[in-house]
């Protein structure tokens, strides 16, 4: 099994070959884990939505030609019913 450290870091740096600058990544609201590993790699919580499947929080990452991510603004938490 791949821990999700080994696994978002090269998946960011792939990203912007295939034309891509931002990324949407989501996990379970109650995943602390997850979304540690989702903040340390540059994700920006846009809001906590419910779901068909559960609470999931959005995070965007912002990455750079090389596939790093940059620091933005901190958004705002919501919860969209």
């Amino acid at each position: 099994m791949i821990a999700a450290p080994e696994l978002a870091g090269p998946v960011l740096l792939k990203a912007p070959a295939l034309g891509l600058d931002r990324v949407l990544l989501t996990c379970d609201d109650g995943n602390a884990g997850s979304a540690r590993t989702i903040e340390s790699n540059g994700g920006a919580l846009e809001d906590v939505r419910n779901t068909e499947i559960g609470v999931k929080r959005r995070y965007w990452i912002t990455l750079d030609d090389a596939g790093h991510s940059h620091s933005s603004t901190a958004a705002t938490r919501t919860v969209v019913s």
